[in-house]
């Protein structure tokens, strides 16, 4: 999306090559578009880049999107056959939509913003804002609004993904995810960039300031612009990591698919807790497992969106592992393996584990729980237990 960017940009510039930067602009578009669907939410505000330049440019621009739209036609159809995928998706309430526009400059998974995250938000709120202030006037000064447009696109880029999804969400169908919004990075980065370049670029008044002076000024500014950007990625880095380290930090799946395939012998069950968002986890195991009959199932589910919370594997053989389907454990002295990414387990969780006849697999001895950076594995027999593992009793409070 950036080079779509880039090249649009490009193609206004230079007018008697406007044909072969359009031509870029479009296929880029598509690339995107292939990547990501959501990413197309960032070509709406190239519009007001275009629109300043007057109707012709307004219109190669359009000409250039519906040859980009109609290429990306088929792929948009097919995905819209695989809308069971998120499904799941609920309406988020007024703080959650909130936190999920902030996460376009810092992220967090949820809670309050801590103060590196708060820190980022002024910084770019402020740098933002200063720029708007000097843009503004500089335009009424020069009578050109060529720069009032780039700023606008580039802020249009940061807010749109996450306005279209929340009016999508409000109106039709909830959509509204941070993983959704990702385009809106580019339009922050610009923001932050060109922000940062009409405060060191900023022209002074001759007639006021001497000629050195102004210089000097310039050259001062100049040694800002590391400064803010060193902080603002410093200020990012920060949180992020925070957040990902005390979320999921490392899925260390190789590990996962090695120790499954030393401790499960045939006949056990590996019982695999994967929640809506995380289709990987079940697909991790068996792709590092050698499992390729579950691979294709797994497969097979993807477009209906048919992953269940508790998927249960009878083990044929190992090294590769083999599996298929399973019913519940069948005997007291059945072993099961659970694989899965929280700990504790959520109480839903362990009354889906009950529901589908595991609820064992919740009374494991903590001896029998191993983690793979970000994902867990629980060893169980189904026997009676007196009392239940605290995964089972804190989800229970």
């Amino acid at each position: 999306m950036a080079l779509a960017v880039l090249a649009a940009e490009l193609a206004l510039a230079t007018p008697r090559r406007g044909i072969r930067w359009w031509a870029l602009y479009a296929a880029s578009v598509v690339a995107a578009g292939l990547m990501h669907l959501f990413a197309l939410l960032a070509v709406l505000p190239v519009a007001i880049l275009c629109g300043v330049r007057g109707r012709r440019a307004l219109g190669a621009f359009a000409a250039a999107t519906t040859v980009a739209g109609v290429a990306l036609l088929p792929f948009a159809l097919l995905a819209m056959t695989q809308r069971a995928q998120v499904g799941w998706i609920t309406a988020p309430d007024a703080s959650t939509a909130a936190r999920i526009l902030t996460n376009v400059v810092a992220y967090r998974s949820a809670g309050a913003a801590d103060p590196a995250a708060l820190a980022a938000y002024a910084l770019t709120g402020g740098l933002a804002a200063l720029a708007a202030i000097m843009t503004w006037r500089a335009a009424t000064r020069h009578r050109d609004r060529t720069e009032v447009a780039r700023l606008g696109t580039a802020l249009g880029m940061a807010i749109a993904p996450w306005a279209v999804l929340l009016v999508i969400t409000l109106t039709a169908v909830p959509v509204l995810r941070t993983a959704y919004i990702a385009p809106s990075v580019l339009g922050v980065a610009l923001v932050v960039a060109g922000s940062v370049h009409t405060v060191v670029a900023a022209p002074r008044d001759a007639s006021v300031v001497a000629a050195g002076v102004a210089e000097a000024t310039r050259s001062r500014r100049a040694l800002l612009a590391p400064v803010v950007i060193g902080a603002q990625v410093l200020l990012i880095g920060t949180g992020t990591v925070a957040d990902a380290r005390t979320t999921w930090w490392q899925d260390d799946f190789r590990g996962l698919a090695e120790a499954v395939e030393e401790r499960a012998r045939p006949g056990d069950l590996v019982v695999v807790v994967q929640r809506h968002h995380e289709t990987g986890l079940a697909a991790g195991l068996a792709r590092y497992a050698g499992d390729a009959a579950y691979s294709r199932e797994l497969l097979d589910r993807l477009p209906g969106g048919a992953q269940p919370l508790v998927d249960a594997r009878r083990v044929i053989d190992t090294r590769p592992l083999r599996t298929h389907a399973a019913g519940p454990a069948s005997v007291l002295d059945d072993r099961v393996w659970l694989v899965t990414t929280r700990s504790p387990l959520t109480r839903s969780e362990v009354d889906a584990l009950e529901e589908a006849g595991f609820a064992c697999v919740a009374d494991a001895s903590a001896e029998s729980s191993s983690q793979f950076g970000g994902l867990r594995m629980l060893g169980s027999s189904c026997e009676p237990s007196v009392s239940r593992h605290p995964l089972a009793t804190a989800a229970r409070r």
